[in-house]
């Protein structure tokens, strides 16, 4: 078993994180997305407080120009080992 509410953190912080490096505020990253979503949802998104769709997910990363795949192994890594940047 894994905590669900930890997934989702740490899942948030991994896509805010990638947003930061890829040097793109919510609004720009919001105007790459297919669909509307507010701010607000991808900030909750972020913060780990509301689940995301799959297709959402992909949707976001194609806008980050990251693999899902990959974005998918490092939070996997980060909840399921005892990485150095742990959990959150």
């Amino acid at each position: 078993m894994f905590d669900v509410g930890v997934y989702q953190r740490v899942l948030g912080d991994e896509i805010r994180r990638l947003r930061k490096k890829r040097g793109l505020t919510r609004k720009q990253l919001n105007r790459r997305l297919q669909s509307e979503i507010s701010l607000q949802t991808l900030a909750t998104y972020e913060l780990g407080t509301r689940q995301c769709s799959v297709v959402r997910l992909v949707e976001i990363c194609v806008a980050l120009d990251e693999q899902p795949h990959e974005l998918l192994a490092r939070v996997h890594e980060r909840v399921f080992t005892d990485s150095p940047r742990g959990r959150i």
